[in-house]
């Protein structure tokens, strides 16, 4: 448990260093124990990034510059892409309207981001559109 707690502020602090708008949201060991899962965030995004980092990276970089440089470059990369999802929430964010990802093809309100969607051959529709598509 303390020293998950440890591996837990250590990614925190590194990630802290990178951007301190930055959020580790979770670190959780995976099934069998080998891998961590490490999720992260920043302000503004309403999805995360998770990311799958074997065990013995985290664990080394605690102690090695280099295994430290490449988780560093690894989270680095991960913030890149929260940032890119902001970037993206931001361009579809009309004045006075909440973001959302497009129409909806059978009743053609707008999709809020957080929306719950089907993936349809022709489109997209929000699971509570209540008129089913032909």
């Amino acid at each position: 448990m303390r020293a998950r707690v440890r591996l837990r502020k250590f990614v925190a602090t590194l990630l802290h260093d990178l951007s301190p708008e930055a959020a580790l949201v979770g670190l959780s060991a995976n099934q069998d124990g080998t891998g961590c899962l490490v999720r992260i965030a920043i302000p503004g995004v309403m999805i995360g990034k998770s990311l799958q980092l074997r065990r013995g990276l985290i664990d080394d970089a605690r102690t090695n510059p280099k295994a430290r440089a490449s988780l560093r470059a690894i989270l680095r990369a991960a913030l890149r892409i929260v940032r890119g999802h902001r970037t993206i929430s931001d361009s579809l964010r009309l004045p006075g309207q909440p973001a959302s990802l497009s129409s909806c093809r059978v009743c053609a309100r707008p999709v809020p981001l957080d929306e719950q969607v089907v993936f349809e051959a022709a489109g997209l529709r929000p699971v509570r559109c209540l008129r089913p598509g032909p």
